[in-house]
């Protein structure tokens, strides 16, 4: 999100416009179900925090963890 406001800024649109292209799919998997559930288990698959969740947050679905996955890797993340 940093490189495509810097270069949104610096008025490099279509550079900027790839940038964003690149991150659809990771913003896109972000809204497949409630707020933080997705945020979560993104930082989970990046090994950020443990998978650890405390009622009445509920793990993501496995489609929602696929698309974070899919998401996270062409947004160019090492994901484990």
């Amino acid at each position: 999100m940093t490189e495509l406001v810097h270069l949104s800024r610096a008025g490099s649109l279509e550079a900027a416009r790839r940038c964003q292209y690149r991150l659809l799919p990771l913003m896109d998997a972000n809204f497949l179900e409630t707020n933080p559930t997705p945020v979560k288990a993104g930082l989970a698959l990046l090994g950020k925090i443990r998978d650890v969740l405390r009622l009445p947050l509920v793990p993501a679905a496995p489609a929602t963890r696929d698309a974070l996955r899919a998401g996270l890797v062409t947004a160019g993340a090492h994901v484990r």
